[in-house]
C-alpha cells in the first residue's frame, strides 16, 4: 500500500483518549502530543527568533498566504530557513486567509512555496466552513478542499501532506472522511481537522451548529473514526489543549502568543489570562500567582524582577513572550510524562480546575464514561 502522504505515526503510549507517539514525516520526526507556534505577521524577525530559539521550542508553524502576499521584504522566510534547521516546520495553506479576503490562491502557488522552505508537514489548501453559510455553500468548500487534495498528491514528489477535513456534524464528517479514503485508496495515516475556531469564539452562528460542545463531540467521535491516525487540530492552542489532547488529538496550533504579549498578558499552568499592571476591567495576578510566576525558571523570569514584565516597552514584551512560549512548552513536556505513567486524567482536571474549561472537561469525561474509556466519572 503506497502512503501517497508520506507521513506515517506511530502511538507509543495510551491514557484514556490521550495518547504519545511519533510522528514521522518525509524530514523529521515530531514527537506527540505536539504544540506549532504560529510565526506573527507583526513582530520582527530578532524578536520571533529570540523567543521560539531560547525556549528550545519544537515545533512551529508558517502559513503560505502570508509568505506569499504580506512578507514583502522577505523577513519571514528568511526567518522560516534558519528556524528550521533546528525545529520542526508545519507550513498552513492560508485557505483561512484566502476565504477572508476572496484572493484565488491555487494549489500549485500553495505547494510552490511549501516545496522552497522545504516544510516537514505541508497542509493541503483547504477552504474552512462558515457558521452563518448556507449548507450549499459550505458543501462547495468542502468540494473544493477535496479537490485540491487530489490535486495536491498528482503534483507531489517528496513533501508530506496533512489533508484537511471540515465539519459540524457526524454526516459531513463521514462524507469528508469517506472521500478522502477513496482518494488515498486506504484510510488516511493523518488528518487535519479545521473550522473549529468559531465555535470555540462564540461566534455569530456557532449556536446553530452546537458551540464549545460540538467540538468535544466531534474530536471524539474521529478518534473512534481513525483510533491509529494522527489528528492535528486547527487553532486550539492554549488553555485549550488540555481539553482537545484529552479527547484524542495529537497535535494543535498556537498563534496567539505575539499577541497575548502585546496586551500584556501573562500566562500561567491551568490558570486564565492575567496582567501584572492594574487597570479596570483587567485581571491582575493574585499573591499566589504571583509567587508562581516568582518561581518560574523560564530564561525571562530567573535574569528579571517582577516590575520589568509591567511596562510596554519592547523589552517587556519580549520578557512576556518568552515567559509564555515557555509555559505552554514545557507544559507539552509535561502532558507527555503524565500520557506515559497514566496520570493524564489526574492531571487535566487539576489544571483546568479554576478554568473557565472546567465544566468542558466534566462534559468530555462524561462522554468517555459513557463509551467504557473511564468506568466512573472522575473524583478530585
Amino acid at each position: 500500500m503506497i502512503n501517497q502522504l508520506r507521513l506515517n505515526f506511530e502511538k507509543r503510549t495510551q491514557d484514556g483518549f490521550a495518547r504519545t507517539g511519533i510522528l514521522r514525516t518525509w524530514k523529521k520526526k515530531v514527537n506527540t502530543p505536539a504544540i506549532w507556534f504560529g510565526l506573527s505577521v507583526i513582530e520582527n524577525y530578532e524578536f520571533q527568533h529570540t523567543v521560539l530559539s531560547v525556549n528550545n521550542v519544537e515545533c512551529f508553524l508558517a502559513n503560505a498566504y502570508d509568505l506569499l502576499y504580506q512578507d514583502k521584504n522577505g523577513e519571514r522566510k528568511r526567518l522560516v530557513k534558519h528556524l528550521s534547521t533546528k525545529m520542526r516546520l508545519k507550513c498552513d495553506s492560508g485557505g483561512f486567509q484566502t476565504s477572508k479576503r476572496e484572493i484565488g490562491l491555487t494549489v500549485n502557488q500553495v505547494y510552490s512555496i511549501q516545496q522552497e522552505i522545504e516544510c516537514d508537514i505541508a497542509v493541503q489548501l483547504d477552504f474552512p466552513l462558515n457558521p452563518q453559510a448556507s449548507r450549499a455553500s459550505n458543501q462547495r468548500r468542502i468540494n473544493k478542499t477535496l479537490k485540491n487534495l487530489e490535486e495536491v498528491l498528482t503534483i507531489n514528489d517528496k513533501l508530506s501532506i496533512l489533508p484537511v477535513i471540515h465539519g459540524y456534524d457526524r454526516e459531513t464528517l463521514d462524507y469528508m472522511l469517506e472521500k478522502v479514503g477513496e482518494i488515498l485508496g486506504h484510510d488516511p495515516p493523518a488528518i487535519g481537522v479545521g473550522s473549529l475556531v468559531p465555535l470555540l469564539m462564540t461566534s455569530k452562528g456557532s449556536g446553530t451548529v452546537g458551540g464549545k460542545k460540538k467540538v468535544i463531540d466531534m474530536l471524539i467521535y474521529i478518534r473512534q473514526k481513525l483510533p491509529d491516525a494522527f489528528l492535528h487540530v486547527f487553532g486550539t492552542g492554549g488553555t485549550m489543549a488540555y481539553l482537545i489532547t484529552f479527547c484524542g488529538a495529537d497535535s494543535f496550533d498556537y498563534v496567539g502568543w505575539v499577541q497575548k504579549a502585546g496586551y500584556g498578558v501573562i500566562q500561567l499552568p491551568g490558570v486564565s489570562d492575567r496582567f501584572i499592571s492594574e487597570r479596570e476591567k483587567r485581571k491582575t495576578l493574585n499573591e499566589e500567582e504571583k509567587k508562581k510566576l516568582l518561581e518560574c525558571s523560564c530564561p525571562a523570569c530567573r535574569r528579571n524582577s517582577l516590575s520589568k514584565f509591567a511596562d510596554r516597552t519592547p523589552h517587556a514584551r519580549l520578557l512576556r513572550a518568552i515567559h509564555n512560549v515557555h509555559v505552554y512548552q514545557t507544559e507539552i513536556w509535561k502532558m507527555r510524562e503524565h500520557i506515559n505513567e497514566g496520570t493524564f486524567r489526574d492531571f487535566v482536571f487539576n489544571r483546568l480546575e479554576k478554568s473557565i474549561w472546567k465544566s468542558l472537561i466534566k462534559y468530555a469525561d462524561s462522554q468517555l464514561v459513557k463509551m467504557g474509556v473511564y468506568p466512573n466519572k472522575f473524583v478530585g
